[in-house]
C-alpha cells in the first residue's frame, strides 16, 4: 500500500469514527432531552394530585388548610403538606395528625411519602426529606394565617403551590416561603429550566427561567391574580405539557 493509499485509509476510518461519535453524542443530547421531559411531566403530575388534594379538603373543611397547623397554645405542629397526606393516599399505619410532625408516631409516614415531595429519595442522605413544594405565606396570600380561605374565594389565576430547589426543609416541618422575601433563584426551579405552579383551578404549569420574578409575584396575591391575566403575563413563559 502507498504512502498516498495508507493516508486515505486512516481518514476513512477517521471520517467513520467521526460520524459514530456524532451518532453517539446526539443519542446522548435526546436521552438527555427524553429524561428531562419524564422529570417535568412527573413534577407537573405532583402538582395535579397536590391540587385534588387541596380542593378536596376545602369540600371538607370550607376552606383551605393553614401553611402550618397550629396546637391550643399557638406552637406549630406540622405543615400543611403533612395535612395532606389523607387526601392523597390512604395510609394503613399509625398516624397522628394531632401530633407534632417528628413525633415517632410520624416516623413511618415521614418515608412513605417523602419521594412524593421530594421527587426522589435516593440514598439515605438527610435532604431526601426535604420538600419541593411550598406555599407562598404572608400578607394578601392565600396562606397569609391571619384569615381562613377558601377556593371560591380566589381568581383561579391564584398561584398556591411553587415549587423550590433546595428548602432544607422537611417535608412535615412548618416552613415555606414568605411573599416578602422571595428568592431570585425561585424562578429557576429545581433544574434551573424553570418551576412548576399550581394555580387555584387546579391547572399545573411549567414556567420556563426566563419569567420574572416581579411577574411572578403578581399572581401569588389574592388581590393580583384578580387584576392581572396569567395567559397575557404567564402564558409566553408557559412550556407546552407532554400530552
Amino acid at each position: 500500500m502507498t504512502s498516498l493509499s495508507k493516508r486515505k485509509h486512516v481518514w476513512r476510518w477517521l471520517l467513520v469514527v467521526l460520524v459514530f461519535l456524532g451518532l453517539g453524542y446526539g443519542l446522548l443530547v435526546g436521552l438527555s432531552g427524553l429524561r428531562r421531559n419524564a422529570t417535568r411531566q412527573h413534577r407537573l403530575n405532583v402538582l395535579d394530585q397536590l391540587g385534588m388534594a387541596l380542593a378536596t379538603f376545602d369540600a371538607v373543611y370550607d376552606r383551605l388548610p393553614p401553611a402550618a397547623r397550629l396546637d391550643e397554645s399557638g406552637e406549630p405542629l406540622s405543615s400543611w403538606r403533612f395535612q395532606m397526606c389523607p387526601y392523597l393516599e390512604s395510609f394503613m399505619q399509625d398516624v397522628d395528625y394531632d401530633k407534632p410532625w417528628d413525633d415517632p408516631v410520624n416516623r413511618e409516614i415521614a418515608t412513605y411519602f417523602a419521594g412524593f415531595f421530594r421527587g426522589s429519595t435516593r440514598g439515605d442522605r438527610p435532604t431526601r426529606f426535604h420538600t419541593n413544594v411550598m406555599v407562598v405565606t404572608g400578607p394578601g396570600t392565600p396562606f397569609d394565617g391571619q384569615k381562613e380561605c377558601r377556593l371560591a374565594d380566589l381568581d383561579p389565576d391564584t398561584i398556591l403551590v411553587v415549587e423550590v430547589a433546595e428548602s432544607g426543609v422537611h417535608w412535615m416541618e412548618p416552613g415555606d416561603l414568605s411573599i416578602d422575601n422571595l428568592p431570585a433563584s425561585l424562578v429557576k426551579g429545581i433544574d434551573g429550566d424553570g418551576l412548576c405552579v399550581l394555580f387555584a383551578d387546579g391547572s399545573a404549569w411549567f414556567l420556563g427561567n426566563d419569567v420574572s420574578l416581579e411577574d411572578l409575584k403578581k399572581f401569588l396575591t389574592i388581590d393580583g391574580a384578580e387584576q392581572y391575566d396569567r395567559e397575557k403575563i404567564l402564558g409566553p413563559h408557559a412550556r407546552k405539557r407532554s400530552p
